[in-house]
């Protein structure tokens, strides 16, 4: 829990010139005493004249509680966040729902200056609740792709409804992608630019399809372990492992995509991406141009460049190196560092006009808004917000 003080300094209460400060005052939920041992003290204590104590709120990090302390409303934002807690078709570990939920509360642990954004944020982020529809969706979703993925596992290759459950699945994944869909539509609509925090990878396809019917060049930077490219994987037409190859498949398919950091893939995925004219920075392609002795700055200009200037991120948390996200879905060894996304990011933001992105794959355990994981995933979305709001500033 934490409270923040004001004091106002008296002496500079002339003219127009009032300075406050602002102090936080963390207290830890399992000694709610704390504040009182902190007013009684203060009570004590000889305070200087010229302070005087002005107002105790409480901010309690509730799940409502405003993304990065913003306080704006939606129709004074510019840019809106969709949390989409959803992971059916997760293969391996799970976990990446529960981060939607505690986001907010380890924003706060934040400072918010940027250095190389500046004011960007003061444009407004806003950060939506939850579609009402969504949990009953995933909690049917979660039942029925269990199910399904439990008789893949069966050595008797003996199913039980096997076809009728993965059509239940593929209907639930597809109301959705409605949702989303429609809320992308919505907020693009408001003349504001949507972004999707997951949840898994299959969570933006409703986000990338409006985009889609927006924008009619429009490329994609895809950041992740693996490409993606699979075809239905494991009979979900919207699985996670699916998402860049669903893109591809639009009406008005991204005109370029740049995988980065991919390390681990099927070879019908690589033969996709070649065959298609995508550009394959997998981890092996840049630890070579690493150890030959190329700048990081050049490689992001070769990763960058090819792409139209309306560029949407796609931003799975295993692109990193497992060090930043040990709970992620599906952790592979290698992977970039959090500089060099950080940088890559920051170069997109001056050359193109970022029109959206999604963030998905952070995982933790229900409630731990503390966890490493979340940690790393909240500046994430922090420099992925003030990206975009800088590169729509130019």
């Amino acid at each position: 829990m934490a409270y923040l003080v004001w004091f106002i300094e008296r002496d500079l209460c002339v003219a127009s010139s009032i300075v406050i400060l602002q102090f936080e005052i963390s207290i830890n939920y399992k000694c709610p005493s704390a504040l009182n041992l902190f007013m009684f003290n203060w009570s004590l204590m000889k305070k200087p004249d010229n302070f005087i104590l002005m107002n105790l709120k409480e901010d309690t990090l509730k799940n409502d509680a405003p993304l990065f302390g913003n306080s704006l409303s939606y129709d004074d934002s510019h840019l809106v966040i969709i949390p989409a807690p959803w992971e059916p078709t997760t293969s391996y570990k799970g976990g990446t729902s529960n981060a939607p939920s505690l986001i907010r509360q380890a924003s706060h642990q934040m400072d918010y200056f940027h250095e190389v954004y500046k004011d960007s944020y003061e444009k407004g982020i806003f950060f939506k609740d939850v579609h009402p529809e969504i949990h009953s969706l995933h909690e049917q979703a979660l039942d029925v792709c269990a199910d399904i993925q439990n008789q893949l596992t069966q050595e008797n290759g003996v199913y039980t409804n096997f076809e009728q459950q993965l059509k239940k699945a593929n209907i639930l994944s597809d109301h959705f992608n409605s949702i989303i869909y429609n809320e992308s539509k919505s907020i693009l609509n408001s003349k504001k630019i949507p972004a999707l925090f997951g949840g898994d990878h299959s969570c933006p396809y409703g986000l990338m399809k409006a985009l889609s019917e927006t924008y009619k060049d429009w490329s994609i930077l895809h950041i992740d372990a693996h490409f993606d490219l699979r075809i239905a994987y494991q009979g979900f037409t919207h699985s996670h492992a699916s998402i860049l190859y669903n893109a591809t498949q639009l009406a008005n398919a991204p005109q370029k995509i740049s995988h980065v950091g991919i390390r681990d893939f099927s070879e019908s995925e690589y033969s996709y991406a070649n065959k298609n004219n995508h550009l394959s920075f997998t981890d092996k392609v840049l630890k070579r141009k690493e150890f030959s002795g190329e700048t990081w700055d050049q490689t992001c200009y070769e990763i960058l460049n090819p792409l139209s200037k309306n560029l949407y991120i796609s931003f799975d948390v295993d692109g990193l190196d497992p060090q930043y996200c040990p709970q992620t879905g599906t952790p592979v060894p290698g992977g970039l560092t959090y500089n060099q996304v950080v940088q890559l990011i920051e170069k997109a933001s001056k050359d193109f006009n970022i029109i959206g992105f999604d963030l998905v794959e952070v995982a933790s355990a229900p409630g731990d808004y503390e966890s490493w994981d979340i940690n790393v995933g909240t500046r994430l979305l922090f420099e992925l917000c003030l990206a975009t709001l800088a590169s729509n500033n130019k």
